[in-house]
């Protein structure tokens, strides 16, 4: 078909069109979005608007609109996409979006608005509801009550919902999060781990360009206790336009414990699978690991379970790297005499044999929980298992065939520290430090 005049082509630098391209064919998105991207994408493509209102079941007067508003925003777009490419979404979705409407005149004045998003964020039990979080319903009952007007009692429930949306307040929803003790009262402790685990990631990514894969080895291990053998007794496998059916009821077979390392230059994985995670078993485990390469460097990224700061654990090391100092006495003196006294030895980094310790409740900078996702999702989640001895058989023919065909490190791309969480309660206004 023949363009016409209005039919402009937007011709867009590569990130802008890889943005476009992103939005349009984006699942999360809303749907506005993707139809106005989808309109910017084919009108590249040299497509008449009449063929893309055709294609998109769309007015062609919607895609005139977009496609001009485009073109009028597309000189800066590009520009962005040179000089300033982290504003570039922000940028371009402001330009998909709806331009600033003033709408119907507010129902409710200034007051009654600032009563209920203040009552959204109170309590409930402040209000004398006995309830753990406020829905709709309740908080137009809390506000009625609050407030005690006549032009109030009538107050509707989507009028509430509508106050709260331009604020994005919404007392029914819940995100979980983990609070890091150690950020907040040790925050140099906890910067220092961060740097240490960072600079080890780094450290492996100079080893793979240089090809010094098998002068130095890095690990990042953990345990992942309690994997049930479970058995689901009336399972029904997939069919053509049916989804598999997984019976809720299931028999448990027992549990193993998995102590499983990560070898951060090239994904391989070893593992070793027994029934108990004692200070024993974690020291088998990492003495299969390093005689397997005698004599070389070789790091351990963990958490700070008790098992990886244990005797057995501090012994094996001493071991290893020929120490012949005294050790002391577990609870009593020297380098055994607690976990802070192990620890310290464990990470000496003049040792052959370094541990590097995640800070507590951050096990997300410890690879190895990338990879338990990965067994999680693809084998331990919906598989069936009738003893715990087909579950073990199970679980080293997966890490044979990743180590086989599938291993590979992971893209490492965290590389900075949070602020100090106290010098933003003191109102110090600070970005995240870089490592």
């Amino acid at each position: 078909m023949k363009l016409k005049k209005s039919d402009t082509v937007p011709v867009m630098e590569n990130a802008l069109l890889d943005l476009i391209t992103r939005i349009a064919s984006s699942r999360s998105e809303p749907n506005f979005l993707v139809t106005r991207a989808n309109i910017v994408l084919y009108a590249s493509r040299q497509k008449s608007n009449q063929e893309i209102a055709e294609l998109l079941r769309i007015h062609f007067n919607t895609v005139a609109k977009w496609r001009q508003r485009f073109m009028q925003g597309l000189p800066l777009l590009n520009e962005l996409s040179r000089t300033l490419p982290k504003e570039l979404r922000k940028v371009t979705i402001e330009l998909l979006n709806d331009q600033y409407r003033a709408g119907a005149p507010l129902t409710y004045d200034r007051t009654v608005r600032d009563t209920v998003k203040r009552v959204a964020i109170q309590s409930p039990k402040d209000h004398g509801f006995e309830i753990s979080h406020w829905s709709l319903s309740f908080l137009r009952d809390a506000v009625i009550k609050t407030i005690n007007t006549p032009e109030i009692q009538g107050i509707s429930i989507g009028a509430i919902h509508n106050i709260l949306k331009k604020d994005n307040i919404r007392p029914w929803k819940i995100q979980y999060w983990l609070h890091s003790k150690e950020k907040y009262e040790d925050y140099e402790s906890y910067s220092q781990k961060v740097r240490a685990i960072n600079a080890i990631y780094d450290l492996a990514d100079e080893l793979r360009r240089n090809d010094l894969l098998f002068e130095t080895f890095i690990y990042s291990f953990d345990e992942m206790t309690g994997t049930q053998a479970l058995h689901h007794t009336h399972s029904r496998p997939v069919a053509p336009g049916h989804a598999a059916h997984v019976d809720p009821n299931y028999v448990r077979n027992g549990t193993l414990a998995v102590t499983a390392f990560f070898n951060i230059l090239n994904g391989h994985v070893d593992a070793s699978i027994g029934p108990t995670r004692t200070a024993v078993d974690t020291a088998d485990a990492l003495r299969k690991i390093l005689e397997k390469n005698p004599g070389k460097k070789h790091y351990f990224i963990c958490d700070n379970l008790n098992t990886h700061l244990s005797e057995e654990v501090v012994r094996l090391v001493a071991e290893k790297i020929n120490y012949t100092g005294d050790l002391g006495e577990k609870n009593k003196r020297g380098i055994l005499k607690n976990m802070d006294s192990r620890a310290e030895f464990l990470k000496d980094d003049s040792h052959e044999i370094v541990f590097l310790f995640t800070p507590y409740h951050c096990s997300w900078l410890n690879q190895i929980e990338i990879w338990f996702g990965i067994i999680n999702r693809q084998l331990l989640k919906r598989g069936d298992f009738e003893s715990v001895e087909c579950l073990e058989k199970c679980i080293k023919a997966f890490i044979k065939q990743w180590n086989d065909g599938y291993a590979h490190p992971f893209k490492w791309t965290y590389n900075s520290v949070p602020a100090d969480p106290n010098k933003k309660k003191e109102g110090v206004n600070e970005n995240e430090e870089t490592a």
